[in-house]
């Protein structure tokens, strides 16, 4: 049967990037994990059926793996999402997180956006009523405006476009549970991220888009959680 030569390192650093685990890939391949120690230690190859079910369940075209793996990880490691308690971000998570980066990628190879950004003030208890207003007039809107909108979806999507034109990027996840996460925010100078849980109501997307807009007009970095008794 014909073996597929891949690269073992670069198998080991496309797991590791996905956040899965050694279990996790066995069971995709239907192998037992010691079969992908041997894969990833060179001591096996698998068959081209197995690297296409390896390539699936990685998000990696099959060419991938028999290149050197890259230098450093292609999954930003500020991202910042509302969720509980995870000790890492999940392989989910991770998948779509990754995706929205390769989409921003190809938007600014296309030229899109620009170097602008929320260049407000940074928010906290004394100044947020000053700040509420600084972005309101960022967005081209007054102190009294209330979107027209009356459906709670309508207003989550009124934002969302006003917010990608001023220059940030908003994406939803599908088929994430809610107990996974919520939201998280991805700073960049130009074209920063925000991606949140299509699986939210309306209302709750609505919340959590600013939430992530704080953070990245904070340029803030790291875990943000709730407690497992608090479901905001």
């Amino acid at each position: 049967m014909a073996r597929a030569p891949i690269t073992p390192a670069t198998l080991t650093w496309a797991r590791q990037v996905s956040h899965l685990s050694i279990e996790d890939l066995a069971k995709a391949l239907n192998v037992k994990p010691a079969r992908v120690e041997e894969f990833e230690g060179g001591d096996a190859r698998p068959t081209f059926r197995q690297l296409g079910l390896l390539a699936a369940k990685l998000d990696r075209p099959l060419g991938f793996f028999f290149a050197p793996p890259p230098e450093r990880p292609d999954l930003s490691e500020t991202a910042d999402f509302r969720g509980r308690a995870h000790d890492e971000m999940p392989a989910s998570l991770a998948r779509e997180t990754r995706r929205a980066e390769q989409h921003r990628d190809a938007m600014l190879d296309l030229g899109w956006g620009s170097d602008a950004h929320l260049d407000i003030g940074y928010i906290d208890w004394k100044s947020v009523a000053v700040r509420a207003s600084e972005l309101r007039a960022r967005l081209g809107l007054t102190d009294a405006f209330v979107p027209p909108e009356s459906q709670n979806s309508q207003v989550f999507n009124f934002w969302r476009g006003l917010l990608e034109g001023a220059g940030v990027l908003v994406f939803q996840a599908t088929g994430i549970s809610l107990d996974t996460f919520r939201g998280l925010s991805v700073h960049h100078t130009k074209l920063p991220m925000i991606l949140v849980n299509g699986s939210d109501s309306p209302a709750g997307r609505t919340f959590t888009l600013f939430h992530e807009v704080a953070h990245l007009i904070n340029r803030t970095s790291g875990l943000c959680v709730l407690r497992e008794s608090v479901d905001v």
